[in-house]
């Protein structure tokens, strides 16, 4: 089994206490209940480390499914102060193309569960896979949640295109900014994560990669946020979105 973590996922933020962070189908031995069958597994990743219970809505190219898990631990990761669960499996009666799947409800440390906003994470048959994670074998892993996949509902066929369509900057506005006062000339850039609403306005923007200089970061901060922006689309309809702008500062002599 691996686990695609996405390109350009919105994890652990302004949207919601916790995103997914990986989806993988499961290959997995045969099951004495074929209704605990592991076929899918998620990481979720929280704004800071804690236990979750919420429900994870999957999608399949024609019907819906629900997923609840309740007291799963987020543990603090390594790289910064989110908080990263294990792998969470679910069970399926039967193989399914998974193609989306996002948080539809969440609290942490036993608070009531809120609805986020829908933030869809394209699965192993949709289009957000990217760089795989390798994990052991599914049977050689304990204390692993294995919970099952609910029917929801049957989905009408899109009258769009495409099923979802990522948000994306339309015009980055004028090319000057202040100047850096630099006597060695500059040449540098910082990568900002600007978060939209489904109706392409920006809702917040901060720097996922430092240039080096907090006034370099500040002036990519604001000309990212200024920009303008379409919303990211998904089954025909406007929802929220990310995009990730690398800002590059250049003085020629």
């Amino acid at each position: 089994m691996a686990l695609f973590a996405g390109r350009e996922q919105a994890h652990a933020s302004v949207f919601c206490d916790a995103d997914i962070a990986a989806l993988a189908s499961v290959d997995a031995a045969p099951a004495t209940n074929p209704r605990m069958k592991p076929r899918l597994a998620f990481v979720l990743e929280s704004n800071a480390p804690g236990s979750l219970s919420g429900d994870v809505v999957v999608l399949t190219q024609n019907a819906a499914y629900d997923v609840n898990f309740s007291n799963v631990a987020a543990a603090k990761s390594a790289s910064s102060s989110l908080g990263v669960t294990k792998p969470i499996l679910v069970a399926f009666p039967k193989p399914l193309a998974v193609e989306f799947a996002w948080v539809d409800e969440i609290g942490m440390d036993g608070a009531a569960q809120h609805s986020c906003p829908t933030d869809p994470f394209g699965g192993p048959g949709g289009n957000d896979a990217g760089e795989a994670v390798s994990l052991p074998p599914v049977y050689s892993m304990s204390g692993f949640q294995i919970v099952p996949a609910t029917f929801k509902m049957n989905l009408p066929v899109p009258d769009c295109k495409e099923a979802y369509s990522a948000a994306r900057m339309v015009d980055w506005g004028s090319q000057e900014t202040e100047y850096f006062d630099t006597s060695a000339g500059l040449h540098t850039a910082a990568t900002v994560r600007v978060f939209l609403g489904s109706d392409g306005k920006v809702l917040d923007a901060h720097v996922l990669h430092s240039s080096g200089s907090a006034i370099v970061d500040d002036a990519a901060i604001e000309k990212s946020a200024n920009a303008t922006y379409s919303p990211a689309i998904f089954r025909c309809a406007p929802i929220v979105g990310t995009v990730t702008i690398e800002v590059t500062y250049e003085i020629k002599h």
